[in-house]
């Protein structure tokens, strides 16, 4: 092969690999975008020492729920969150609902909750690991996802448990 042929192959690679990587920048920005098209709610979460406040948003129909964080990339360790810390998935009634982390770049503390009259308790808890395909069910009739490297008020979403209480406004 010529010299001319090798460098035509290269340029165009070089270039393909270009045009790969600003698609894929493109499509990560537009789904942080969609974000802010999500409804969102007033959170409070009481723990045995506090009460910290936030708004989270709410994933509710099926659409917003199958995408949920996948291919969204939230930058930084011990992210100091003050709105939009989460992301609540409401379901209608009590049911076994199954989750993943495919194509999620950032481990999620999930949380499945019995919600009455805008009170929700801690049914299970599952420290979700990044671009994992493991499937992980339990009963509920809502969850919550807070991505495990924020900081709500000082509260670290790692330190949330079972005996923490949840309460949703406006949602």
């Amino acid at each position: 092969m010529n010299k001319q042929k090798i460098i035509a192959i290269v340029v165009l690679t070089a270039i393909i690999i270009l045009l790969l990587t600003f698609s894929i920048m493109f499509q990560k920005k537009a789904m942080v975008n969609q974000l802010s098209l999500l409804k969102t709610c007033n959170l409070t979460i009481k723990t045995s020492n506090s009460t910290y406040n936030t708004t989270v948003y709410e994933a509710i129909t099926q659409a917003e729920q199958k995408q949920g964080y996948m291919n969204v990339s939230i930058v930084g360790e011990n992210v100091e969150c003050k709105d939009n810390c989460g992301m609540l998935f409401p379901f209608n009634t009590s049911q076994e609902s199954c989750f993943w982390m495919k194509d999620t770049e950032f481990p999620i503390k999930q949380i499945w909750l019995n919600y009455s009259n805008g009170e929700a308790k801690v049914v299970y808890i599952e420290n979700a690991s990044p671009y994992s395909t493991n499937i992980v069910c339990a009963y509920g009739n809502a969850v919550l996802e807070l991505p495990m490297n924020y900081t709500i008020n000082s509260l670290s979403v790692s330190k949330i448990g079972y005996g923490d209480l949840f309460y949703f406004r406006n949602c």
